[in-house]
Parts: structure tokens; sequence; C-alpha cells
């Protein structure tokens, strides 16, 4: 578990606020994952459990779209991004631009591409 992620990003549209720190918190902090109970937590993981890893970054996704993704499938429901970063660094996925609002994973684009095509059905 991440256990600290104090720093907002700049990219974040409330970064500039005065509760800019408490919004990271509820939303994009990989803290967030606190917010939702233990069975909402394993839907995401048995969910994230369909994705590939793969050694190099995938760059056409982002913890955000991921999130959305989870979010239109069957058994999915509203998340913050911050709950997408815990559970995919959970499930053993790295990033290597964590100072980012979105972070990049190590995901293939078949495993990804795959969900979506499930998704449509």
């Amino acid at each position: 578990m991440i256990k600290e992620y104090p720093r907002v990003p700049r990219n974040a549209l409330y970064s500039q606020e005065d509760d800019a720190l408490q919004t990271f918190a509820e939303i994009d902090s990989p803290n967030a994952v606190h917010a939702i109970s233990f069975e909402e937590q394993q839907k995401v993981m048995r969910w994230v459990q369909q994705l590939e890893p793969m050694k190099t970054m995938n760059r056409n996704h982002t913890s955000y779209s991921l999130k959305g993704m989870f979010e239109r499938s069957p058994e999915g429901f509203y998340i913050p991004n911050g709950v997408m970063k815990e559970i995919m660094y959970l499930m053993g996925f790295k990033s290597d631009n964590q100072h980012e609002l979105n972070w990049n994973f190590n995901v293939t684009e078949r495993s990804v591409k795959a969900l979506k095509d499930k998704n449509k059905r």
C-alpha cells in the first residue's frame, strides 16, 4: 500500500484552491481507497485481475481512463481516481509517473482492448 502521497499535482484543476490537499486526498490520492468498502475494493480487484502486465509502460491509458472503463463495466460503480491507482499498485502493476495526476501503468494493450470489447457486449 502506498502510505503517503502528500503532493498535489500541478496539473490538477483544483491545485490552486485553498482546500487542494483535502480535495486531492478525497479523489486522487491512492489513500482514497479507504473511502470504499472492502467488498467494493474486491470488485475493483477482480476487474483489474483481467489486465495483463508487461515490462514497459502503456502511455495510451491512465488511471483515469481505466477507472472510467471499470465504471462502465457491468459490475462497475463510481470510484475516485485514487482508488484505481492504489488497486493497480496492490495488484502488482507499476507506474513511473506517480508525480502526475493520472498515472500510466505497465498494462498490455491487448488486455485493455479485451476488457473494452467485453464491456460492449
